[in-house]
């Protein structure tokens, strides 16, 4: 029942109440009339209340199946890509399979995830060179083997020791399919031909893109591994065209725009050419959101971004995918 046809029902019940003799005659203290009609509000309260609820967006949406199948325009906008999986969020720590696990119970969601290499070639998650600020341990990565960072605990964004422990590439792609999309930002110490071997070996194509920062790194991910959706930096006409003329395949690519709003018409141009436009709110664009509000992100999709990599994904959820349930 709608909103409108329970208030029309508390009203006729009201005016039924006043002006029935029987009712009058039973109840002959005003307080008892008040009582009714309270019990009345209160019903017609609960009946909207249980007429809102989250919709949780996991399972038959696209985003948690195939990446293949996300294309432009999206089943869902705007898709949410959770920077470093979750950045600050009490208790969970960025990087980390437990809060991959817990931004995803209620929602789809992109997770954007570091990948470094440790000293004996182990594919871990971790952002920062050195695992200091966010574990107890202290070391580069690279001059670490897998045991010694694996016996230190995971820390929150405010310093927070947790129980969490550092995620290995493996673990995460073994839970990833069919709960979320991984979005791959590979640091410079991994050895590329380890990580092709490793998601190949799960079938990570089908549930993982690889996130490139130059032209000569996408034009080895498409060469190498071919299968793969593979984000990569197109902020202006002269890199679009670059790709558009290369031998990539263009629908494996998906272009990042960058951290700044572009002209509408840019995106109107990726969209023209099928491709999904992912724009980075991290940073400013989170910041003046939380400071004035969410309508800054309904701008940005009436403009056309179809993606918002974000710092706070859970509160964007919130925003744009809580919603009453249809009737």
């Amino acid at each position: 029942m709608s909103q409108r046809n329970n208030l029309m029902l508390v009203k006729t019940l009201y005016m039924y109440y006043l002006n029935m003799n029987f009712i009058n005659k039973l109840l002959t203290t005003k307080r008892t009339k008040h009582t009714l009609f309270l019990f009345f509000i209160l019903s017609f309260c609960s009946c909207r209340q249980s007429n809102l609820a989250v919709k949780k967006v996991v399972g038959n949406n696209v985003l948690a199946s195939d990446i293949k199948q996300i294309k432009y325009p999206l089943d869902i906008k705007p898709a949410i890509s959770a920077h470093r999986g979750g950045k600050y969020i009490i208790g969970y720590p960025e990087n980390c399979l437990e809060t991959f696990k817990h931004i995803t119970k209620e929602y789809t969601m992109i997770i954007e995830c570091d990948v470094a290499q440790t000293k004996d070639g182990k594919l871990i998650f971790m952002h920062d060179d050195a695992i200091d600020r966010t574990t107890t341990g202290s070391g580069k990565v690279t001059n670490l083997n897998w045991p010694e960072i694996r016996s230190t605990n995971l820390k929150d964004h405010t310093g927070r020791l947790t129980d969490f422990k550092v995620s290995t590439l493996e673990e995460v792609l073994s839970w990833a399919k069919g709960n979320a999309i991984l979005s791959l930002d590979i640091k410079r110490s991994v050895d590329r031909e380890k990580l092709i071997s490793l998601l190949d070996k799960y079938e990570a194509h089908t549930y993982s893109e690889i996130i490139t920062y130059s032209y000569d790194a996408a034009q080895y991910y498409a060469e190498n591994a071919p299968k793969y959706t593979l984000s990569v930096g197109i902020r202006n006409m002269e890199e679009l065209n670059r790709y558009l003329n290369s031998d990539m395949d263009i629908a494996n690519l998906k272009p990042f725009v960058g951290t700044r709003r572009k002209d509408a018409s840019f995106y109107e141009k990726l969209h023209r050419r099928g491709m999904i436009v992912t724009l980075g709110t991290l940073g400013n664009i989170d910041e003046q959101a939380k400071a004035r509000g969410y309508k800054i992100y309904e701008k940005l999709i009436a403009e056309g971004v179809d993606v918002f990599a974000t710092d706070y994904p859970l509160e964007v959820a919130e925003y744009f995918y809580k919603m009453e349930k249809d009737n």
